[in-house]
């Protein structure tokens, strides 16, 4: 096997590479957990548009806090618009990693001489992996179709007895 030398820039856009992917799985997990927030919070509006008290209580912080219906709405529209303004930002930010690590990938990848073929070779691998997979699925349904076709000669055979 043939040893690849590596330079002092190929190690810092790796390493570049790798902070950006880290990051990228946080702004997925934080993603994740800020559209569940949204998600929360134009639920309770809803509840709130729903209610028929006058006054309901609002959790701030650790601690409930009564207040009317209308304030407790205009509140819970401003957190959403907040919280909306967060996810914006993520997405954003999380556009600008994914399209800095391909930049990184076709800076790391644009000397490799044999690329255009093993992207070539890859394609060809994920029609003939496309084609193994109909074909082992056609197989199954066979075989469901001869289990089933066995099961109902059995269950007539059973009821003719």
């Amino acid at each position: 096997m043939a040893q690849t030398e590596v330079t002092w820039e190929d190690q810092q856009r790796i390493c570049a590479f790798s902070r950006m992917n880290t990051r990228a799985h946080e702004v997925a997990a934080e993603l994740k957990a800020l559209e569940k927030r949204v998600e929360d919070y134009e639920e309770a509006s809803t509840e709130l548009v729903v209610n028929d008290e006058d006054d309901v209580s609002f959790l701030l912080g650790e601690c409930f806090v009564k207040m009317d219906n209308e304030s407790a709405e205009t509140r819970l529209e401003k957190l959403i618009q907040v919280e909306k303004g967060k996810l914006e930002a993520l997405k954003a930010e999380r556009r600008a990693l994914a399209d800095g690590m391909s930049e990184l990938k076709k800076v790391r990848f644009a000397n490799v001489p044999c690329c255009e073929r093993r992207r070539r070779r890859r394609r060809r691998l994920t029609h003939d992996g496309l084609l193994i997979e109909i074909v082992r699925q056609v197989r199954e349904l066979d075989q469901l179709r001869r289990v089933i076709r066995m099961r109902n000669t059995v269950d007539c055979s059973w009821r003719l007895t």
